[in-house]
């Protein structure tokens, strides 16, 4: 079974976040930026903390939280006594956030952007097809198959370098993963834990085996390697 429900999927979003955090530092946090509203709808800032998520409440306005979350991120990297050991990992699809992770760079902060960098690629007829096959709507679990299948779709367009190079919040980070929400991918055990523990379950009943969204790869220059073993590895190294 797979999950699509909006508050679980979110707490195992959080999980797989918190992972990319662990393979930048020794400690991590996750932290979400939303307004009233979002936060008004049942559950959701309940589910959130009950995963250990810390929230910043931010004003009605359109982009506030955005705004906000760039003022954070300047403003860590600008106080930090020794900004060479912290590292700060941006989730958005808003290129406007390339000047606040370019500064923490500049200032010596090891910079990661996760964002779905496909968003505008899945439309182009020579890739639709190709990435349809892979989406929640289709697919129910990933296997090794479909997983090198994948990763050979992502290859074909990686390959072109227009990915990465029409992308200036890819290049503004020192290492730029891609989120993809659409695809499927198994769960584990330290995300399925964070689904139960967003339903507040007490058993293992209905916890799913797969969910979508997730990082799948690193984005380079002409190449897309599939994540998590050169990502995790490429951090550690910079580290």
């Amino acid at each position: 079974m797979f999950t699509t429900d909006v508050f679980p999927a979110q707490a195992v979003w959080a999980a797989r976040l918190e992972r990319v955090g662990e393979a930048c530092a020794d400690a991590c946090r996750v932290v979400a930026y939303a307004n009233g509203k979002t936060l008004s709808r049942p559950n959701m800032r309940a589910a959130l903390e009950r995963v250990g998520v810390e929230i910043v409440e931010v004003g009605d306005v359109a982009e506030a939280a955005d705004e906000r979350l760039m003022t954070d991120v300047y403003s860590r990297a600008r106080d930090a006594a020794d900004a060479g050991a912290l590292a700060t990992v941006v989730v958005t699809c808003d290129a406007r956030l390339r000047v606040c992770v370019e500064q923490a760079r500049v200032r010596g902060v090891f910079t990661v952007v996760v964002s779905d960098f496909l968003r505008t690629w899945r439309s182009r007829p020579e890739f639709k097809h190709l990435l349809a096959r892979f989406s929640a709507g289709s697919r129910a679990r990933d296997d090794d198959d479909d997983d090198e299948a994948y990763a050979r779709a992502l290859r074909v367009i990686g390959e072109s370098g227009k990915l990465f190079k029409n992308s200036k919040l890819a290049r503004s980070a020192d290492v730029a993963l891609l989120w993809d929400p659409q695809r499927v991918l198994a769960t584990t055990s330290d995300e399925r834990r964070s689904y139960a523990l967003a339903r507040a379950d007490v058993d293992d009943f209905g916890r799913p085996t797969a969910a979508p969204g997730g990082v799948v790869g690193e984005l380079t220059d002409r190449d897309i390697t599939p994540w998590p073993t050169a990502s995790e590895s490429t951090a550690h190294h910079e580290r």
